[in-house]
């Protein structure tokens, strides 16, 4: 049993505000400030309290470091979920920002991801498509688009998109390698007008 009072896990930001708006209540208590790190990069700080007559044995400070090593893998690995959560945003705000519809799919056609534009031509309000074949997903096809050809250039005849729009699509199909998987991105230029 620590009796402890109370604890504080604090990002690295955090950690000296903390201490320095708290210092006044902190001369109550016998606090013990436990540094988080990972590879000799700090992290933050764990600060654990109790009555101040009661001071923190050598077999508890090596207890609670132990348990500051834990906290420390646990903490990095909420840095580098925000890490790749704010990675991930930028990156789909960039694919949306494609004026022509894009998607990513397999060599089976499956849907991988797609940008907004796409996704209008599809169904209006949908927010996903994972999983679905391109063909059904953007032309409502039961079968792949007479002419595709995966990995080039190619054109597609006059089609009536998922939305019901008459498009006429040059395809510009770029293959890539993804974790051992063959993928295709898929750019849809609308050329009607220029054909007209």
């Amino acid at each position: 049993d620590l009796s402890v009072s109370w604890v504080r896990v604090l990002f690295k930001s955090q950690s000296s505000l903390f201490e320095s708006t708290v210092a006044r209540a902190l001369e109550n208590f016998a606090i013990l400030k436990l540094p988080l790190e990972k590879d000799s990069e700090a992290l933050g700080s764990v600060f654990i309290a109790r009555e101040k007559t009661q001071k923190f044995s050598e077999s508890e400070q090596e207890f609670l470091t132990q348990i500051s090593r834990a906290a420390s893998l646990a903490m990095d690995r909420l840095i580098q979920m925000s890490q790749l959560e704010r990675v991930q945003t930028e990156w789909q705000a960039t694919f949306n920002s494609i004026r022509q519809p894009v998607a990513l799919i397999t060599q089976d056609f499956e849907l991988i991801r797609q940008n907004e534009n796409f996704l209008t031509e599809s169904k209006k309000g949908t927010l996903t498509l994972q999983g679905r074949k391109c063909y059904q997903a953007f032309f409502a096809r039961q079968t792949p688009c007479p002419g595709c050809q995966l990995g080039a250039a190619f054109q597609l005849d006059p089609m009536s998109t998922a939305a019901g729009n008459l498009r006429v699509y040059r395809v510009s199909s770029t293959a890539m390698k993804l974790e051992n998987k063959n993928l295709f991105v898929n750019l849809y230029r609308y050329v009607g007008e220029r054909l007209r």
